[in-house]
C-alpha cells in the first residue's frame, strides 16, 4: 500500500502522511482531495499524479465487493472466477 501526503510547512520534509483511514475504496477521498486542490489553485497551471487504490497480489475482495461485481454493479457483466473477484 501507499500513503497519502499533504503539504505541511511545519514538518521537516514539507509534507505529512495522512494518518486516518480512508476506507476500502479510496476513490471518493482521492476525487474530493483533487477537487479541493483545483479550487485552491484557481486557474494556475498544474501537474498532478492521482493514485487510486492499486490492486494487491493477491487482492482479496470482500464479499460485498465480489457480489457487486458479479451482479454487474461495479464490473462489466461476465463469468468471473472467485480468483478474479
Amino acid at each position: 500500500c501507499f500513503n497519502y501526503w499533504w503539504k505541511d510547512d511545519n514538518s521537516t520534509h514539507g509534507v505529512s502522511a495522512l494518518d486516518n483511514p480512508v476506507g476500502q475504496d479510496d476513490s471518493e477521498y482521492v476525487t474530493s482531495a483533487f477537487e479541493l486542490y483545483l479550487d485552491s489553485i484557481q486557474n494556475d497551471p498544474f501537474v498532478i499524479q492521482l493514485s487510486f487504490h492499486n490492486c494487491h497480489s493477491p487482492y482479496i475482495g470482500t464479499n460485498s465487493a465480489k457480489q457487486a461485481c458479479a451482479s454487474g454493479q461495479t464490473c462489466k457483466q461476465g463469468n468471473y472466477s472467485d480468483a478474479e473477484l
